[in-house]
């Protein structure tokens, strides 16, 4: 059939969000035996497989990647950050995590803006599209042009990192860490997409209402574009005390931060699949998060779900989460079953099927 290459540059430069969809594609791949080239970043010594030099991102990338990637003599390239090699004469995958730029570029810088337009020629040029999620898949046709035709649909899934610990090892991790258990967590790059300064208001709405009752509330992750307004939000909530940033977090982290927490809340404007749910729900955590994008698809039943941009609807969701025992136990249980839905094995043998589809097709 020919060789299968794919770029995994990103699982070096993007530790979150793309680069674990890299991780847990790869992963899955090993355990059904299915043989993939990966390419890795030059400074990346955590994954197998020859080494590329062009850096993901740069403005000359997807000219000069595809002359790079001609030594394997690949037959497809499978490219999990959208955009493909423009050069070479080899068939294009393409994975499609989410178009919140297109629906709102005012969250980009302009940098961001021109480098994410090449969607345009990206679905054009590409053989088969995969889309995280059916939210992505009608975005692709509705704001990018796309060919539905073209367009496959692949979820993807938590590791088997992800599971519920013993709360005592949990407890001594997180005294190490200086945390004690039972916080509010959001996980995520601090941008405008994530709707922190929604998370910000009703947080306030919490505290305002219930006072010393409210756990505090625990940031993980890094700084993206446009970060200004979503921490300046944050750090006007009094008392500035429950708040707590810990910066970037990295799997073996998380697995501890999503046991120690009371409930994870994502309140983002939209979300192409929202894998920090599904994490968070393997661990038995409860999950309250806006209906934004895909969210409500990948949550089903299995979280409490209030609209975009709601402060008060999501300070009553939180409220609910973290006061009604009850509640927490049932989301706890439906969340551990919904996660169960996912697996990387299973996205690992659907995205190779899509290879062959287009090799032998």
């Amino acid at each position: 059939m020919g060789r299968i290459v794919l770029d995994a540059r990103m699982a070096f430069y993007s530790p979150g969000g793309i680069g674990r969809y890299i991780r847990g594609l790869i992963s899955g791949f090993e355990a059904a035996g299915l043989r993939v080239t990966v390419a890795r970043a030059r400074k990346d010594r955590t994954l197998p497989g020859p080494a590329l030099l062009t850096p993901p991102h740069h403005p000359l990338d997807p000219w000069v990647i595809g002359l790079e990637l001609m030594r394997f003599r690949p037959a497809l390239v499978h490219s999990p950050d959208f955009i493909p090699p423009w050069t070479g004469r080899f068939r294009r995958v393409i994975t499609v995590h989410d178009l919140a730029y297109l629906r709102w570029p005012e969250i980009l810088t302009p940098d961001a803006a021109r480098y994410y337009r090449q969607i345009f020629r990206a679905v054009k040029v590409a053989d088969r599209i995969i889309a995280v999620s059916n939210r992505t898949a009608a975005d692709l046709v509705e704001v990018a042009g796309a060919d539905p035709q073209k367009i496959r649909v692949v979820y993807e899934a938590a590791t088997p990192d992800f599971r519920p610990l013993d709360r005592a090892v949990v407890e001594g991790w997180l005294r190490r860490a200086g945390l004690g258990p039972g916080y509010l967590l959001f996980v995520g790059t601090i941008e405008p997409r994530k709707g922190l300064v929604t998370l910000a208001r009703a947080y306030q709405i919490l505290l305002d209402r219930h006072g010393e009752q409210v756990p505090p509330l625990v940031i993980v992750g890094g700084r993206g574009w446009l970060w200004e307004p979503s921490v300046e939000a944050l750090e006007s909530i009094r008392p500035g005390s429950k708040v707590q940033w810990l910066g970037p977090a990295a799997p073996e982290e998380l697995v501890y931060l999503y046991n120690g927490a009371a409930a994870l809340v994502l309140p983002s404007l939209y979300e192409g699949f929202g894998l920090v749910v599904v994490e968070a729900m393997a661990c038995g955590v409860p999950v309250v998060c806006s209906d934004g994008g895909a969210l409500p698809e990948i949550a089903g039943e299995a979280a409490l779900v209030f609209p975009v941009g709601d402060a008060g609807a999501l300070a009553h969701a939180l409220a609910r989460g973290l006061f009604d025992r009850d509640l927490a136990r049932q989301l706890a249980r439906a969340g551990r079953v919904r996660a169960a839905g996912f697996s990387w094995v299973e996205a690992a043998r659907r995205t190779y099927k899509i290879y062959e589809e287009v090799l032998t097709g």
